[in-house]
């Protein structure tokens, strides 16, 4: 299923190319070691975006999909969510 507030059923068949180290998740707190230790935090990522993707993922993974609040904000717009601590974490 695409990201909410979509709600497509869609399979994907195929990557051709997973950025790999140039997409990374960052915390604030510095005390979090693992993806499940997001739960109840707000996590930014650009929506539709290999790094959307990769954060379902690992939320998916870590069973906390449901136990945290993903907003969409694009790369030049999480700096300043950061400042404000309006994120608690970010994959870009």
């Amino acid at each position: 299923m695409v990201s909410p507030p979509l709600d497509i059923d869609l399979r994907v068949l195929w990557l051709t190319d997973v950025i790999g180290s140039a997409e990374s998740l960052v915390a604030r707190d510095a005390d979090v070691r693992s993806v499940r230790e997001l739960a109840g935090r707000r996590i930014a990522t650009p929506f539709g975006s290999t790094a959307h993707y990769s954060t379902l993922s690992a939320l998916r993974e870590a069973g906390i999909e449901d136990e945290v609040e993903l907003v969409n904000l694009s790369p030049d717009k999480m700096a300043a969510a950061w400042q404000r601590g309006e994120i608690d974490a970010a994959w870009v």
